[in-house]
C-alpha cells in the first residue's frame, strides 16, 4: 500500500478509530462537488482501520506502524557488546557485522609525490606493517588507486598513469 495513506504515527490507534466514528457519523453517504463518499471503519485489528470510497473507488486507510530498529543492536549486521567510551563501529568482514572496538590510539602520516607518467609510489616509515590500517588520500582529491601492496615498512600503491604531478598520503593506525 502507498505511504501516503498511512497517519501521522504520534496517533495511537484507539486515537484514530475514535476519530474516524466521528468522520464516519458525519460524512457517510454524502455528496460532495457531485461525488459519493463513504467511510467504514474496520473492526478487527490490524493496520487496515478504514475503507473510504469516492464513486465505487475505495481506498484503504492504515494505522501507522512501527519499524526498524530502535538502537543499534537491534540491527542484524550489528554485533555491540561490552560498551565504553571513545568507541567506534567498526565492520568486521570476519562476522559480516558490524562491532564495537576502540579507535586507533594514534596514528601516523607518511607523504609522497606520485610524479607525472609514473603508475606506482613507495612510502616508507618504521610505524607501517602488514597488519597495518592504511588510509590512503591524493591530491586532487577520490584519485582511485588500483592495488596496494604493504611489507614491513613501507606500502607500494599503484594508479593509473597520471598527467600531473599527484600528492599521496598514507595515514598508518
Amino acid at each position: 500500500m502507498a505511504d501516503d495513506n498511512r497517519l501521522p504515527t504520534n496517533q495511537s490507534q484507539l486515537d484514530i478509530i475514535d476519530k474516524l466514528e466521528d468522520i464516519e457519523t458525519a460524512i457517510s453517504n454524502i455528496s460532495i462537488g457531485g461525488s459519493t463518499v463513504s467511510v467504514t471503519q474496520k473492526t478487527s485489528t490490524g493496520t487496515n482501520i478504514a475503507d473510504i470510497t469516492v464513486d465505487g473507488t475505495t481506498t484503504q486507510l492504515f494505522a501507522p506502524t512501527s519499524g526498524g530498529a530502535s538502537s543499534l543492536s537491534g540491527l542484524s549486521d550489528v554485533n555491540i557488546t561490552s560498551v565504553s567510551n571513545g568507541q567506534i563501529l567498526q565492520y568486521d568482514s570476519s562476522s559480516d557485522k558490524w562491532v564495537n572496538g576502540n579507535a586507533p590510539a594514534s596514528y601516523t602520516e607518511v607523504t609522497g609525490t606520485l610524479s607525472s607518467g609514473s603508475t606506482s609510489i613507495t612510502l616508507s616509515d618504521a610505524s607501517i606493517t602488514t597488519s597495518s590500517t592504511i588510509d590512503i588520500y591524493t591530491d586532487p582529491i577520490e584519485l582511485d588507486h588500483n592495488d596496494v601492496t604493504t611489507t614491513t615498512g613501507s606500502t607500494t600503491i599503484t594508479f593509473d598513469a597520471q598527467s600531473q604531478n599527484i600528492t599521496v598520503k598514507v595515514r598508518v593506525s
